[in-house]
């Protein structure tokens, strides 16, 4: 199964730490297969075109959705932001998979934002299902995935690729929320499997102390 982990050249460090996470927690490696999901790589192929959206603060914030195409629409994928680390084996989440859906995600509740801008002065914005296409478990083979083609990832808004328009409501499926688990925004009393360093992380001068550092700083190494 592949694992599409989001690449941003200017900060290489969480992509090395969530792969690393990933493996260190598996127990079984060999079925599984990190890609890096390089804007760069996508553009110089051909399959990614669109113009540069002044929005975005990553690099792969729309790139996710090409993950579907890139499988070749066939069985299942994973995506996930760069600045996760997965405490737990992935292949417990990869349990929950459900064939009906077309993809599966943490659908997160609305939730005030810590400040105007994150990471490197990014502009924060808040949007309904907000972080929800941080974390996908995508069903490549379902009908509403076979719709996003590059022509449509490539010229739909990026709204309606976040808040998942490009299929019905009930296709989109729900992932516990300790999966995809927001770095200072949520409680301590759930017992975390993937932290989210949402705002930013360790890797940037400005995140040195947040909650967590520690256990990034370990994978990083």
């Amino acid at each position: 199964m592949n694992i599409y982990i989001g690449y941003d050249p200017l900060h290489p460090e969480p992509h090395a730490a969530c792969k690393n996470s990933l493996f260190r927690n598996m127990t079984s490696p060999h079925f599984f297969k990190i890609v890096r999901l390089s804007q760069d790589d996508l553009r110089n192929s051909g399959i990614y075109y669109r113009e540069d959206d002044d929005l975005a603060s990553t690099p792969f914030s729309l790139t996710r959705f090409l993950v579907p195409a890139l499988n070749g629409f066939s069985s299942w994928a994973l995506y996930c932001d760069a600045d996760f680390i997965f405490l737990k084996d992935i292949e417990t989440l990869l349990e929950m998979r459900d064939h009906t859906k077309a993809v599966q995600v943490v659908q997160h509740p609305s939730y005030e934002l810590n400040g105007l801008e994150k990471m490197d002065g990014q502009q924060n914005y808040n949007y309904p299902k907000k972080n929800w296409s941080s974390l996908m478990l995508f069903n490549c083979e379902h009908e509403a995935c076979r719709e996003l083609t590059p022509e449509v990832v490539n010229s739909l808004p990026p709204a309606s690729l976040h808040q998942f328009e490009w299929c019905d409501e009930h296709e989109v499926g729900n992932l516990p929320l300790k999966w995809n688990w927001l770095v200072s925004y949520y409680s301590s009393s759930v017992t975390p499997h993937a932290l989210h360093f949402t705002d930013g992380g360790p890797w940037l001068d400005n995140y040195q102390d947040v909650p967590y550092a520690d256990i990034w700083k370990e994978y990083a190494e």
